[in-house]
């Protein structure tokens, strides 16, 4: 039980360490922002992607469902 404690104790003084390095450096700063804005943009991206898909679904079904539109030929 205690090992596990103690490998717990080592996880959280890593994280802290890591985190420390990115309170004491401009440089890890920018590179962290960086790929954080690269991460919100790429979300966005696929969020507006799904978000078109989805209302053009919703079109076509409330066309097919009300038999608006171009006839077809069977």
């Amino acid at each position: 039980m205690s090992s596990n404690k103690a490998r717990g104790q080592e996880k959280t003084e890593r994280h802290d360490s890591v985190i420390q390095g990115y309170i004491e450096s401009r440089e890890k700063q920018r590179q962290l922002q960086k790929r954080t804005l690269a991460i919100v943009i790429a979300s966005q991206i696929c969020g507006g992607a799904g978000l078109a898909a989805g209302i053009t679904v919703g079109a076509l079904l409330a066309q097919e469902m009300l038999g608006t539109g171009q006839p077809r030929l069977a």
